[in-house]
């Protein structure tokens, strides 16, 4: 408190003390941010041939498949499944975009595949309907492989092409986990 002489004021400080209640906030995530995820169950029947392998497209979760050299394989007591042709440059992707970016690809193969069917698994940012011959390697019985991107990435898209050894493939489950 004082005068102040170069400006000709006179200044006042006042002191108070006071007591405040706070209430917590509850913080509500946005829907737009949380991850969502997309399980791709080839124990349904997507509309894939049973009896012979071919190409062409199905639609699952929203989201339109392309595939060369698969069928699909359903027995009425084992496991369920789509079988990837031996030695035929077979694979799986897709061909609309996943509605987001991938953050995690997960894909398993059954207990009753040959230990030495072999698929090359990538993430891409555009659409890949040609057979990858590199990329993370799959392979045993009952395995599942999982692949992580980030949003900053741009991953919307993925391909699994089977090695072309005298082994048949089955991929029983693919999850897809996206912001």
């Amino acid at each position: 408190d004082g005068y102040n002489s170069a400006t000709g004021k006179l200044s006042v400080t006042e002191t108070k003390s006071i007591d405040v209640e706070l209430t917590p906030i509850e913080v509500i995530p946005d829907p737009e941010l949380s991850e969502k995820v997309i399980t791709i169950d080839f124990g349904k029947d997507y509309g894939v041939s049973t009896s012979s392998y071919g190409s062409g497209t199905f639609t699952a979760e929203g989201i339109t498949f392309g595939y060369e050299r698969l069928k699909s394989y359903h027995t009425s007591t084992s496991e369920k499944y789509m079988m990837f042709e031996k030695n035929q440059n077979a694979m799986l992707y897709n061909t609309t975009a996943i509605p987001g970016k991938i953050t995690k690809l997960e894909v398993k193969t059954t207990a009753g595949c040959s230990a030495n069917a072999a698929y090359y698994i990538s993430l891409f940012t555009s659409e890949k309907d040609v057979h990858i011959s590199d990329g993370t390697k799959l392979s045993g019985k009952s395995a599942t492989v999982t692949l992580t991107g980030t949003e900053s990435d741009n991953f919307s898209y993925f391909n699994i092409s089977k090695t072309n050894n005298s082994y048949n493939g089955q991929i029983s489950t693919i999850i897809i986990t996206y912001l």
